[in-house]
């Protein structure tokens, strides 16, 4: 059972309403504003066990997540919240579970391809295939370096799908090389390694208004601290005639952010989420772009972040901040204050930080339901690790 630091939890919900009240562009009472609701507990995650979890995604009235403590990937009821199952292989279709690193951990992120129920979650050196219908895994998909048919040994992570050519990408975070299934018979069409890149790849989004693939680049020569990237699925089908490259035009830097998730927002913005925490002194930013020229729109001055959600029902953006310290300046010498951080869609203004759990850099919003959804470990208001449910209002 999860047992709350109520004390805690008050005095982030004052800070957050005070936020919003000096300005942050959101003329909800208290009352309404975004909150706890309930949590879901995790099998064998309890207590100071470090839960171990990546990406997430609401598909069909369920919420699936990947947990490496559990080898699986978790489903939950979004409207009663109940454990519906854990999606285990077995054998070579087994998940790897958490690794001596990150790197060599997973699964990572779950993409469903739409209408189906078929859905892919990312590995270790492989992608598996989900049936959601069965809640099993039905196959593995092998990725290999570019070029060779041996795998690196790492994880492939960030996923997503575009359902208008039927293609599945795939990031390798430590590799610094994208990979593209064809959704249809789940073979690899394409894959293209990054030039001075040698530092990783974060989360990626597809854009089915100009059939483009963006992806989240953590660092290169020119921009070191990351740059977004993108690449037309018209580039990628065409990659056996013409192999896929890089224009100047299609590199936009991303300044002092250490990128990780990225969504599509309203109109032509696109959002990063930025962690600079490990820099001494360096501000906690999220970055907000115009997506069709790179050009960055807004800097909201806050950060610490890695994975997010775009709701449009809200219209605003929900931010899984781990890395979030009180100032806006990283500090190694200070603790990190983790929360879910909550970015209006039209202002850019952050409208509200509401307390989470540690290590809590997943946030996954349902627009159905009106929910969020923060997996995290324990920390100073929560008193046992498991899945937050937060209210949009």
């Amino acid at each position: 059972m999860f047992k709350l630091n109520y004390a805690g939890i008050a005095a982030a919900f004052i800070a957050a309403s005070t936020l919003s009240a000096c300005g942050g562009g959101d003329n909800n009472a208290p009352s309404d504003n975004p909150h706890l609701t309930t949590f879901m507990s995790v099998p064998n995650v309890t207590g100071s066990t470090s839960f171990s979890n990546d990406g997430g995604v609401v598909y069909q009235g369920r919420f699936y997540l990947t947990d490496r403590n559990n080898k699986a990937v978790d489903v939950y009821d979004v409207k009663t919240h109940a454990l519906v199952g854990l999606i285990k292989g077995t054998g070579a279709s087994a998940f790897t579970g958490a690794g001596a690193s990150t790197d060599s951990s997973g699964p990572n992120s779950v993409s469903p391809v739409t209408g189906t129920n078929k859905m892919y979650a990312t590995d270790v050196d492989s992608v598996k295939i989900i049936d959601t219908g069965s809640n099993t895994v039905t196959g593995v998909i092998p990725i290999n370096a570019p070029g060779t048919t041996a795998g690196t040994g790492h994880r492939a992570d960030a996923s997503c799908y575009d359902a208008d050519d039927h293609l599945l990408m795939v990031n390798n975070a430590a590799d610094s090389f994208s990979t593209w299934i064809n959704t249809d018979n789940d073979s690899v069409v394409a894959q293209y390694a990054y030039p001075d890149n040698t530092t990783g790849l974060e989360g990626c989004v597809y854009d089915h208004s100009t059939r483009t693939f963006y992806t989240a680049n953590d660092g290169t020569d020119t921009n070191p601290n990351g740059e977004l990237n993108r690449i037309t699925a018209s580039a990628v089908l065409n990659n056996g005639t013409n192999p896929i490259s890089l224009a100047a035009g299609d590199r936009f830097t991303l300044g002092q952010c250490g990128p990780g998730g990225i969504d599509l927002g309203p109109g032509t913005d696109l959002i990063v989420a930025c962690d600079m925490s490990g820099t001494n002194g360096a501000k906690l930013i999220t970055q907000i772009l115009n997506r069709t020229n790179g050009q960055i729109v807004a800097t909201v001055p806050f950060g610490g972040a890695d994975l997010l959600s775009y709701d449009s029902v809200s219209n605003r953006y929900y931010l899984g901040a781990r890395n979030w310290q009180t100032g806006g300046v990283a500090n190694k010498s200070l603790p990190f204050n983790p929360v879910l951080g909550i970015i209006d869609g039209a202002t850019h203004a952050l409208l509200f930080q509401v307390a989470a759990g540690k290590g809590a850099h997943v946030a996954v919003v349902d627009p159905a339901t009106q929910q969020v959804f923060v997996p995290a470990s324990a920390g100073s208001a929560f008193t046992d690790p498991g899945i937050g449910v937060y209210s949009t209002h």
